[in-house]
């Protein structure tokens, strides 16, 4: 009721999601790594860290263009490349337009870090 089986079946190919529903196996963490189920597999131990360090690189990205990117990887998932252009191509209007476009090239041209506000 999730739709978990939904986007198991768009995620890793047909007929692997199939055996994964009908048979009812555990899968191992390196076998959902390999069908990409998985970003990567970490020690037990390090979970935290690892996911602490991928959230401080995410901090580090502008809010808006993250945003908008990830609006366009799901409204356009499955959309003919046409009109997948068509949803990018608007999002990238609004992020190009915003201050956070500008202040990523003077940050870099100031040789400091950018300080990105999602506007």
């Amino acid at each position: 009721a999730g739709g978990g089986l939904a986007r198991l079946a768009r995620q890793v190919p047909w007929a692997k999601a199939a055996e994964i529903v009908l048979v009812g196996d555990r899968i191992s963490a390196q076998s959902a790594a390999e069908m990409g189920l998985v970003n990567r597999l970490v020690p037990s131990v390090h979970v935290l860290d690892e996911a602490m360090q991928l959230a401080r690189r995410m901090a580090r990205n502008g809010p808006l263009a993250m945003r908008k990117a990830k609006e366009v990887m799901v409204s356009s998932n499955g959309l003919p490349f046409d009109e997948a252009y068509r949803i990018e191509s608007r999002a990238a209007g609004v992020v190009m337009a915003s201050a956070d476009a500008m202040e990523g090239p003077r940050a870099f041209i100031e040789k400091r870090s950018p300080h990105f506000t999602g506007t």
